[in-house]
């Protein structure tokens, strides 16, 4: 049919319809009909370089993306084809063909004196770069041999094609680069990192070979993050690819990055024994190499709960068990923070390792275990020999005070089970475990405290508030009916303002625990503080009604009492 309809003299072969499309673009752009194509192109006056309303040329672009020899030399035997022709993307007939691995259509482009061998998409990249970057290695022999290619042309993110076959471990292309004088072997991306960076840190082993066969090669080369080749070998755990970056005798096997981390400590924090091990058999190497936290590879494995690491390092004699953080925390206070417990167990197995070792706060880690009820670390420190009971922090509390404070039972009930513990310990404040506990309302700690042995129930704080005071202060009835339950209290008891335990209840609206306390037998009602004022007086200012009409209720009250202002 179409050919009876050429054969009129009347057929405009190059009309075009509203999207600017002729029959030749139809026929190959739309519908791919190559026995069409080829009688329209046998046609006197077709115009094959037509563009469609867009301006492309669609013609050799499509033919040449698609691998049709056929065609494309047929195109390209016509006048006037653009033969650098592009689409929307800027991509060029050479373009296509390199990218989709076509080899004869290549050779044929290349052929064509006028092709742009090193044309650049939109993102920079060339025939030579998609051929690398898709292992079209036939692509890649006939592009090399032409002189005018770059072959360190840098695409978008500035890699250049042997970067890209070493990111992909392209091993047969990467060797065809290489046997170019022009190549850049060291040439950075816009992160800093050269081709060998990428394949170690692909774990690329054939690739990465290849390159440290060639001398200008450089190992130590840093991205922007300061790492090396080997580090992200080291990260990644690529066993083979950091045996041979290790076999380099140029190496620098304590090599740090911005953040200070060297080789054993990633491998330690990554937990990578085999590479671990690696490390380790290097002389060189340092064990006990900080980062800018101050975390050791013991520390780093320490806290992530690597075991076969942690022995792993145990097992040098040059390694510091007790090496300290910034915040002035060990490996074993990781371990512990962390959860741990077969890594907690093997430090404390060493007898190196010091047990009550003070971080910036002065804590030792059985006063922060204490303090977070972390009860299965402190059952393993309280069996450990030499473990300092009554060590105290910067604020002056022990262990069982700090436990006291946030109510932890069972940490109590374990700390208590110790002989020697001081129950009368008093930090800067002057608070004791019985203080602390009262205070806060932790009624089972309380009540544990009082059935120890020589517990002081008066004890006073740097307010002069007795345990008593604190918790009729703060509202806690059952603490305080406690307290009253015990022989030889001090029910009246006057902190530095003068006030009783029975005037801080009243003055802050408890009920019950006036009741309970005007219930007990010896309680002063009328007892003034310093400003004369009495638990009644100032129930009445406060406005508590349920206390005054409880107070007014109490034998030998003095409903006139004066403060020293009236």
């Amino acid at each position: 049919m179409v050919q009876r309809l050429l054969e009129k003299d009347v057929v405009d072969v190059n009309s075009k319809d509203k999207h600017g499309h002729t029959p030749l673009l139809y026929a190959a752009a739309q519908n791919g009909h190559e026995a069409v194509v080829q009688l329209l192109l046998a046609t006197d006056g077709v115009d094959v370089d037509l563009k469609d309303s867009n301006g492309q040329t669609q013609l050799l672009l499509y033919y040449a993306g698609r691998g049709n020899k056929e065609i494309v030399q047929l195109l390209l035997v016509k006048e006037g084809v653009e033969v650098n022709s592009t689409d929307s993307i800027r991509r060029t007939p050479l373009w296509l063909a390199a990218e989709n691995g076509h080899e004869a259509v290549v050779k044929l482009l290349l052929a064509k004196d006028k092709v742009d061998v090193n044309s650049k998409d939109k993102w920079g990249q060339t025939p030579l770069w998609r051929a690398v970057a898709n292992g079209h290695e036939a692509v890649v022999q006939l592009l090399l041999a032409n002189d005018q290619v770059d072959i360190n042309s840098k695409g978008h993110w500035g890699q250049t094609p042997i970067w890209q076959a070493a990111e992909k471990g392209h091993k047969a292309v990467v060797q065809l680069l290489l046997a170019n004088d022009r190549v850049d072997l060291n040439f950075k991306d816009k992160n800093g990192q050269t081709p060998l960076w990428r394949a170690a840190a692909n774990g690329h082993n054939a690739v990465v070979l290849l390159l440290l066969s060639k001398d200008q090669v450089d190992v130590n080369s840093k991205d922007h993050w300061g790492q090396t080749p080997l580090q992200q070998a080291v990260v990644n755990g690529y066993e083979t690819v950091v045996q041979l970056l290790l076999a380099n005798k140029q190496v620098d096997i304590n090599s740090k990055d911005n953040n200070g981390q060297t080789l054993l400590l990633l491998a330690a924090a990554n937990g990578h024994e085999t590479v671990l091990q690696l490390l380790l058999a290097k002389d060189q190497v340092d064990i006990n190499s900080q980062d800018q936290r101050g975390q050791t590879p013991l520390w780093r494995a320490a806290e992530k709960g690597h075991k076969a690491v942690v022995q792993l390092l145990l097992a040098n004699d040059l390694v510091d068990v007790n090496s300290k953080d910034k915040n002035g925390q060990t490996p074993l206070w990781q371990a512990a923070e962390k959860g741990h417990k077969a890594v907690v167990q093997l430090l404390l197995a060493n007898d190196q390792v010091n047990v009550n070792c003070k971080d910036n706060n002065g804590q030792t880690l059985l006063s922060w275990a204490a303090e977070n009820g972390r009860e299965a670390v402190v059952g393993l420190l309280l069996k450990t020999d030499g473990i300092d009971l009554d060590s105290k922090d910067k604020n002056g509390q022990i262990p069982l005070s700090l436990a006291a404070a946030n109510g932890y039972v069972t940490v109590i009930r374990q700390l208590l089970a110790k002989d020697g513990i001081n129950l009368g310990s008093k930090d800067k404040d002057g608070l004791t475990p019985l203080s602390w506990a009262a205070a806060n309302g932790h009624e089972t700690v309380v009540e544990l405290l009082l059935k120890t042995d020589n517990i002081n129930l008066d004890s006073k704080d740097k307010d002069d508030q007795t345990p008593l005071s604190l918790a009729a202060a703060n509202g806690y009835d059952a603490v305080v009916e406690l307290l009253l339950a015990m022989n030889g209290i001090d029910l009246n008891s006057k902190d530095k303002d003068g006030q009783t335990p029975l005037f801080l209840a009243a003055a802050n609206g408890y009920e019950a625990v006036v009741e309970l306390l005007l219930e007990t037998d010896g309680i002063i009602p009328n007892s003034k503080d310093k400003d004369s004022q009495t638990p009644l007086s100032r129930a009445v200012a406060n406005g508590h009604k349920a206390v005054v009409e409880l107070l007014l209720e109490t034998d030998g009250i003095a409903p006139n009492s004066k403060d020293k202002d009236s």
